[in-house]
């Protein structure tokens, strides 16, 4: 079987639908908490665990989500090679 992908509208007209999440008194509510915390100029806002940009729209200043990169490894650095004392 074919694993099926879901686009982020499907998820969004679910929620609203499905789930009873009112999704334009939840966008409301985030440009609410963007607008109180950014100063002016500022692009990226971050709120508690969350990071949002605001950029320019085709209609004005437009708030998007920035998921948070996944802390990356530090690679181990390769040991050295040696060269043994008795093989000399």
């Amino acid at each position: 079987m074919t694993e099926l992908g879901v686009s982020d509208h499907a998820v969004l007209r679910y929620l609203e639908r499905a789930g009873g999440f009112e999704i334009e008194r939840l966008r409301a509510e985030i440009a609410r908490k963007v607008a109180q915390a950014r100063r002016p100029d500022q692009t990226y806002v971050p709120i508690g665990d969350l990071n949002f940009i605001v950029r320019e729209g085709e209609e004005g200043l437009v708030v998007t989500t920035v998921l948070q990169r996944p802390e990356r490894k530090k690679r181990k650095k390769p040991k050295a090679w040696r060269i043994e004392d008795d093989l000399i």
